[in-house]
């Protein structure tokens, strides 16, 4: 399989300041674009993020743009984007693309590197999986909100013990009946019910919320637990962005719960806590 042809890196496009202010938007930085090789398809107006297993193209992710109709291919290549806002991502019909191929839903995003860590966050979308993976290790996307039986048995052969699913508000059943499924093949599974999408939210905010799960999922002791909100809401309070003093007070309110019997180490699940809960990568 390979990569359509004109799909150039970002900073080989004709206008890659344009394109790095726009993937700034959904909070994707120009680092991220060398890391996860992400293109532009400039006849396609079309930024590409292909997929890697086993180190070989096995699909990628066309997210198309919006040029104003004004803007005619000519005045773009020898005046390139002089309108103030010359791009957005297309919101509703046709917004992704796919190569043709095995499914998207087989894979899961930067897998050769997830599989090989003990827990698993899941999101709905590429983006967020980029943009949160710079501070939490084990945080990738199954590309929506169903969790596939190739994607299923991928996940039983590696080595994740635990997985969180962190989809978009609406997709409780979903991600309880994924669960479900995880539980019977030995792992650990839980949701945290968002209450919008995660675009919405502070990293501070799901980050956290990301390991405190894993934390629960790893050491819970009492009964089955799959929607966390109850037993985070335990000791968070809300949803709202955690300061740095307050979490070892949560960490106390975990054992005291029975929820933590055992002394984690936090950097084992993945997350830079001190510099999240100083707001310092919060939005």
């Amino acid at each position: 399989m390979k990569l359509p042809i004109g799909a150039v890196k970002i900073r080989d496009s004709l206008y890659p300041s344009q394109l790095i202010e726009i993937l700034g938007t959904r909070m994707v930085l120009e680092k991220d674009t060398l890391r996860y090789d992400i293109r532009f398809i400039d006849s396609r107006s079309m930024i590409l993020i292909p997929v890697y297993e086993n180190k070989k193209l096995v699909q990628a992710v066309g997210r198309r743009i919006s040029l104003p109709s004004n803007l005619h291919e000519s005045y773009k290549i020898s005046n390139p984007l002089k309108t103030e806002k010359p791009f957005y991502i297309v919101p509703k019909h046709m917004r992704y693309w796919y190569l043709e191929g095995a499914p998207i839903t087989e894979f899961l995003f930067n897998w050769d590197k997830i599989k090989t860590l003990p827990h698993l966050t899941l999101v709905e979308n590429t983006f967020n999986a980029i943009a949160y993976s710079r501070f939490n290790n084990f945080l990738t996307t199954n590309f929506g909100s169903h969790l596939s039986n190739t994607q299923l048995l991928k996940i039983v052969r590696s080595k994740v013990k635990t997985v969180l699913f962190m989809w978009d508000h609406g997709t409780s059943k979903v991600a309880n009946d994924a669960c479900v499924r995880l539980k019977s093949r030995g792992i650990r599974a839980g949701y945290i019910n968002l209450p919008g999408q995660p675009d919405e939210m502070y990293y501070s905010t799901l980050i956290t919320m990301s390991i405190i799960g894993h934390f629960i999922l790893s050491t819970n002791k009492g009964a089955d637990i799959r929607c966390l909100n109850e037993a985070i809401s335990n000791f968070t309070g809300s949803f709202k962005p955690i300061k740095s003093k307050t979490f070892n007070i949560y960490l106390d309110k975990l054992k005291e719960y029975k929820l933590l019997d055992t002394k984690v180490n936090v950097e084992d699940f993945g997350g830079r806590i001190p510099d999240i809960l100083r707001g310092k990568y919060a939005r």
